[in-house]
């Protein structure tokens, strides 16, 4: 089997359910999340660099772009079916 699951760090725009259980697993996610661990993975892209993933619990930065539009990011988002592993 495979295991699926949604989380969001986001603190604006998201409503969880107010239940005890809701809240803890939250509050657990939240800190695994903000804690350091081998598992965990930081890196910047440099130009010429990609990544493909099966929708990863990720976080998001600011990001503002290159005044150069060749030095622009270039993003392309595909959505699948069928896993790739």
């Amino acid at each position: 089997g495979s295991l699926h699951m949604r989380y969001s760090a986001r603190q604006k725009n998201i409503h969880w359910r107010t239940d005890p259980a809701t809240q803890a697993a939250t509050a657990l996610l939240l800190a695994l999340w903000e804690q350091d661990s081998p598992w965990k993975l930081r890196h910047c892209l440099q130009a010429g660099e990609g990544v493909l993933c099966n929708n990863v619990l990720h976080c998001r930065t600011g990001f503002v772009d290159h005044d150069q539009a060749q030095q622009r990011r270039l993003l392309y988002r595909g959505r699948y079916t069928d896993r790739a592993g």
